[in-house]
Order: C-alpha cells, then sequence, then structure tokens
C-alpha cells in the first residue's frame, strides 16, 4: 500500500533504528561471514536451517538434470533422500553446495542460447527500443 500524496512514506526515526541495528550487528555479520569462507557452515546458521537449505538445493537438482547426466558423486547426493538436521555436518554442506553450483553451471551452458522476451509494445520505452519504424510509432 502507497503513502497517502501529502504523505512521506519515509520515517527518519525508523531508518536510524535500522542503522543503528545494522551497526550493532556488523562484528556477527563478519564473523559469519570469515567462518563461511572457512566452510564453517555450522558456526554460521543452526543445522536446521542448513537441512532446510540442503533439502531445497537436491530438490532443485533432481528438477534440472536428469539422472543419466549426474556425475556420481551429485547422484549420490539425489539419492540421499530427505536430509535431517543430524546429517548436517560442515563437510556435507559443502558437498551440496559444491552439486548445486556445478550442475546449475552445467544447466545453465545446456539450455543453449534462447531469444529476449518479445516487447508487448505497450510502454513508451518498449516503442523507443523497437525503433522510429515499429508499426505503432506512426
Amino acid at each position: 500500500m502507497s503513502a497517502p500524496p501529502d504523505e512521506l512514506a519515509f520515517d527518519l526515526k525508523i531508518a536510524l533504528d535500522a542503522a543503528k541495528r545494522w551497526q550493532k550487528r556488523k562484528s556477527r555479520r563478519e564473523q559469519n561471514k570469515k567462518n563461511a569462507e572457512q566452510g564453517k557452515w555450522t558456526a554460521v546458521e543452526d543445522k536446521e536451517r542448513l537441512a532446510k537449505v540442503a533439502n531445497r538445493r537436491i530438490r532443485q537438482l533432481k528438477q534440472v538434470s536428469p539422472a543419466a547426466e549426474l556425475p556420481q558423486p551429485i547422484m549420490d547426493l539425489v539419492q540421499h533422500g530427505e536430509v535431517r538436521a543430524e546429517d548436517v555436518d560442515n563437510d556435507f554442506m559443502e558437498r551440496v553446495i559444491g552439486a548445486t553450483a556445478i550442475s546449475s553451471a552445467s544447466a545453465f551452458l545446456s539450455a543453449g542460447p534462447r531469444p529476449a522476451a518479445p516487447c508487448a509494445g505497450s510502454s513508451p520505452a518498449c516503442r523507443t527500443a523497437r525503433g522510429p519504424l515499429a508499426r505503432d510509432s506512426w
């Protein structure tokens, strides 16, 4: 919902409070970044949440690639079944992240080039982008 035309949607107090909270959590964000770079995923997030991330990524893997095209390490992940919090450790998360990154890149490249969506022609910017000789710009 938008603000009424005679009232600003910006509240300085809310913005300042948000900035204070952001500054207050700076050291924790930096520590999380350092842990993630070192592959210490369980120090960044709790195992329940990491299990959900792993399950979502594995589901995406199953949708993107037919089983016959997956390398064996990735096949092992796909066949693992539902990931539970007790299954999660740093090494497991590294395998999931690596497998899904490789698979996503190969799926993107194997899709090949595809044409851009055609312009609907309803906006002036679209008509301009199509050029002065576009049929509806006369």
